[in-house]
């Protein structure tokens, strides 16, 4: 008789729980990262680590940290690449929440992220066009390149001014519109 009452009522707790969606928060992965879902978090994460490795264009530490990693943030998006033939890849950027990525050198604006899809998931951008605010993920991947984020400073330009981050993603998925075009 205990033995039912003990097993009925964290049954009972978990219906009433996963009805609720508060079981899915329990059911996330405990080593998630705060800058996997929040830009602002990534960029300070990122200026961290750029901080550890002293100026280096393409930082190991940097690299080692995000490669691989799913993230899921917002942009709104202001430019897309629809492929025209199947060998194209096709991307769509966005402007991410305006930042200043803090650098040896000093700090610099970072707000652009593109995003390349694989072909099985354009269908999920179909409804969206240039303007929209949208919650989307991808994957900070080398891919091909030597590093996932690099920073590039512009040749005769003022310490801490006209620097350039490139992040290669991979693969990117629209989860959905948060904030239509502004008209």
């Amino acid at each position: 008789m205990y033995r039912h009452k003990y097993f009925v009522i964290p049954v009972a707790m978990l219906i009433a729980s996963i009805a609720s969606g508060s079981a899915l928060l329990a059911l996330q992965p405990q080593n998630v990262k705060a800058w996997s879902t929040d830009w602002s978090a990534f960029v300070t994460e990122l200026g961290a680590l750029f901080a550890k490795s002293k100026g280096a264009t393409f930082p190991a530490d940097v690299n080692a940290a995000f490669n691989g990693r799913q993230v899921t943030w917002t942009g709104k998006v202001f430019e897309i690449h629809v492929p025209a033939k199947e060998s194209d890849s096709g991307m769509i950027s966005m402007i991410m929440k305006y930042e200043e990525l803090e650098l040896p050198a000093g700090k610099t604006p970072f707000l652009n992220l593109t995003v390349t899809p694989a072909k099985d998931e354009w269908k999920s951008w179909a409804s969206v066009s240039a303007g929209q605010t949208v919650l989307f993920t991808t994957t900070l991947d080398k891919k091909d390149e030597p590093w996932i984020v690099s920073l590039t400073t512009f040749m005769n330009q003022p310490p801490g001014q006209q620097r350039w981050i490139g992040i290669s993603t991979r693969g990117g998925t629209c989860v959905k519109v948060i904030e239509p075009a502004q008209k």
